[in-house]
């Protein structure tokens, strides 16, 4: 992904319980932050760095965004990530859930 010229940018990710799936704009190079929230009243979303495949990701060693909540990655800028490409993907433990993603950044590198 490129740099964002906004200070605040927002996706989705249409995550399914049988497959890994990308956000419909990856993670900005510029991008310090990452709000994941989880809109389904019932079923959890997983999140992991990888690539979109057809396997939901593993719940062990995923992060798991419970019901109705919001989980708040403090990235870094590409500069200072452990790796300079962050590539997230997303499944859930059921159904299908359109997870809201907004990517805080910044004009910083």
């Amino acid at each position: 992904m490129a740099l964002s010229a906004q200070s605040l940018l927002s996706t989705t990710a249409a995550a399914n319980n049988t497959s890994a799936v990308a956000a419909a704009i990856d993670v900005p190079e510029n991008a310090y932050a990452i709000v994941i929230f989880n809109p389904d009243g019932t079923n959890e979303v997983y999140v992991q760095e990888g690539t979109a495949s057809g396997s939901a990701l593993n719940v062990a060693s995923s992060k798991r965004i419970a019901a109705g909540k919001e989980f708040i990655w403090t990235c870094g800028t590409k500069s200072t990530r452990v790796k300079p490409t962050l590539n997230l993907v997303y499944s859930t433990s059921a159904g299908s859930i359109n997870v809201n993603i907004s990517y805080l950044c910044t004009n910083i590198l």
